[in-house]
């Protein structure tokens, strides 16, 4: 089981421009804990906090991080202010190994 405050913790270490302010990381979330594969998921997160701060056409990069839970499954959500993924790549991108 891990705590939702425990994982917002340990991204925000990882990512320590977030403490200038060029990179805001909020989270939103209904619940207080997750039982995951903390590894498998704190990869995931790395993966997409990475991409957005890599390709922000910003001065401040906003990162949402929402977590939500519905029968029995958990949903996440993350949201950045960056200029998305072309319309033409985005087939490609959920593709495996891109």
């Amino acid at each position: 089981i891990w705590d939702i405050q425990e994982l917002k913790q340990e991204l925000l270490s990882l990512f320590p421009s977030c403490e200038d302010k060029k990179t805001e990381i909020q989270f939103h979330s209904s619940i207080t804990s997750l039982k995951v594969n903390k590894t498998a998921l704190l990869q995931v997160l790395i993966n997409l906090v990475a991409n957005a701060i890599k390709y922000t056409d910003k001065p401040v990069v906003q990162i949402l991080i929402s977590i939500d839970e519905q029968a029995h499954r958990y949903y996440f959500s993350v949201k950045d202010n960056g200029p998305g993924i072309p319309a033409a790549d985005q087939q490609r991108i959920f593709q495996m190994f891109e």
